[in-house]
């Protein structure tokens, strides 16, 4: 009996620690780290083969991509356990990943055998799980199979789920977050779905909503890798890069370290200006991965603000000529033309300039940029198209741009577009003196006879007397010229008196006005001849 109960003893001991190691496990491979579930599922095999574990296994090999290591897996769960549906649909995920369809259909009805398709929702979830994690996905037949299983079970959170996936597969945002609503309405404990959420408001650019979806998911969970890694995401593409480095060193802790996870890394390192020791590692990882030429990008940034031109330039040359045309995006371009801003080749910095913005229509710095170019060639038109395209792209667009819209206007002599340009500006700001200032301007320039003005500019130098003498002070240069167009107004129309009253409050304002004070004397010299 002694013998028995220490027998016992070990036994449970023995259990309890391969229940524990599963546990950590299966935590790993929810949170999405892969190589680390897949290697603690592969020890845990040795001692309990059962078809669950090999199933964990099969799909930790899947998600790596490494499809024969997961057929593998799954043969071997349904040697250990030929009842175990889930392994013969996991077969049938390996070869749909590719393109046999034949051979996956005979998987799926072993699969069928195993249990009662009219009564039982898994085997729908085990077909849509590989129809939509395959290699080759098929979500809408992912959809097809598991609305049959809402009329088996409506209330299975799992079913919403996957029905999430899959329409988040098909990019109808709007579908897969009412789907991950449902899930959660079902069992709030599929926590993952308040990450899907988050996940596809962060691709609609929705990011309060996708930040409310992340915080709810590590409120649950604050250790939840995939609810962190999606947060890092978010914080980088609102251009918090602090906040994303910071999320994403608590991600590491419980992650999986990817290609894309170590260069995010270096990326968020050379934003925050660590720029010889991002330089140091991206070196160190190309030379042990020559194949990683996304490296050579980094790599050509880091050069760039160490003032390496000529060798920054020749690495993102190398890697543009060899990356997928995907992943070149907008900034590489920008970086582009700024090597040959550097190196003095003007029609190269323009053009790079005009394919970034092409690739990313909704970065208003490019815009700018282009403007102020051709502004300061003063190619005025062309700057003013460049300011239209930006407003015209703005959800909002800001009172300088149209006041720079107006200038370049103005001085392309275009007046009429750009008195148009200005009472936009005035609309924004009715106390901003300036705006009226520029307006007026505009006015003077649309007068038919310079010499024998019609008072075009008249209301809009009164709105800037009225709201430039709230600050005389601030706004003396502009108080300055709207009295001193009212004066010169009343001389061409010998309104002496009139014009005298105009100029002498421009003169308390700014005794140094040279030719206000020639014109006051040649009043007044004029007057004594008449006297």
């Amino acid at each position: 009996m002694k013998q028995i109960a220490i027998a016992l003893v070990l036994l449970t001991g023995i259990s309890n620690i391969a229940l524990a190691q599963k546990d950590v496990a299966v935590k790993a491979f929810h949170n999405e780290n892969y190589r680390a579930a897949a290697n603690l599922f592969k020890t845990l095999v040795t001692g309990e083969s059962t078809g669950e574990n090999f199933y964990y296994l099969g799909n930790a090999y899947g998600f790596l991509g490494k499809w024969d290591s997961a057929r593998w897996a799954y043969d071997a769960g349904v040697k250990a356990d030929a009842k175990y549906g889930p392994n013969y649909a996991g077969l049938a995920k390996t070869y749909l990943s590719q393109n046999n369809a034949t051979k996956a259909q005979e998987y799926f009805d072993m699969a069928r055998t195993t249990t009662n398709p009219n009564k039982d929702v898994n085997y729908y979830a085990w077909l849509a799980d590989a129809y939509i994690n395959s290699a080759n996905p098929n979500p809408q037949e992912a959809v097809n199979l598991l609305n049959k299983a809402k009329e088996i079970n409506y209330k299975d959170g799992r079913l919403y789920l996957l029905l999430g996936d899959a329409y988040y597969k098909m990019v109808k945002g709007g579908d897969a977050v009412n789907n991950y609503d449902l899930a959660l309405q079902y069992n709030p404990a599929l926590n993952i779905a308040n990450v899907r959420i988050g996940d596809v408001w962060t691709d609609a650019r929705r990011y309060p909503e996708a930040l409310a979806a992340y915080e709810k998911a590590l409120a649950a969970n604050g250790d939840f890798a995939p609810a962190l890694k999606g947060l890092s995401n978010l914080y980088y593409m609102t251009g918090q890069f602090d906040k994303a480095r910071e999320t994403l060193n608590r991600y590491l802790a419980v992650g999986e370290v990817t290609e894309d996870i170590r260069y995010r890394q270096l990326d968020l390192s050379y934003r925050a200006k660590d720029y010889a020791n991002v330089k140091q590692q991206a070196e160190e990882l190309l030379r042990v991965e020559p194949n990683r030429t996304k490296l050579k990008r980094i790599i050509a940034y880091t050069d760039y603000e160490l003032g390496n031109y000529e060798s920054g330039l020749k690495q993102l040359n190398e890697f543009m000529a060899t990356a997928d045309a995907k992943t070149v995006n907008a900034e590489d371009y920008v970086y582009l033309a700024r090597f040959e801003r550097h190196l003095g080749n003007d029609s190269l910095v323009i053009l790079n300039y005009e394919k970034a913005l092409t690739l990313d229509t909704a970065r208003m710095d490019l815009y700018d940029t282009l403007a102020t170019f051709y502004y300061g060639k003063k190619d005025f038109g062309r700057a003013a198209d460049y300011y239209v395209q930006k407003i015209e792209a703005s959800e909002k667009p800001a009172i300088q741009d149209y006041f720079a819209l107006g200038r370049a206007y103005y001085f392309d002599s275009a007046y009429a577009k750009a008195d148009t340009a200005f009472m936009k500006v005035t609309e924004l700001s009715s106390v901003w003196p300036v705006g009226y200032l520029w307006r007026a301007r505009a006015s003077l320039g649309l007068e038919p006879d310079p010499e024998k003005p019609q008072g075009l500019a008249t209301p809009h130098y009164q709105k800037v007397i009225e709201t430039a003498s709230t600050d005389s002070v601030k706004y003396k240069r502009e108080l300055v010229e709207a009295l001193k167009y009212f004066g010169n107004l009343a001389t061409l129309n010998e309104r002496y008196d009139e014009a005298m009253t105009y100029y002498n409050r421009a003169l308390a304002l700014n005794p140094d006005e040279a030719d206000i004070r020639k014109t006051v004397e040649a009043i007044n010299e004029s007057r004594k001849k008449k006297g």
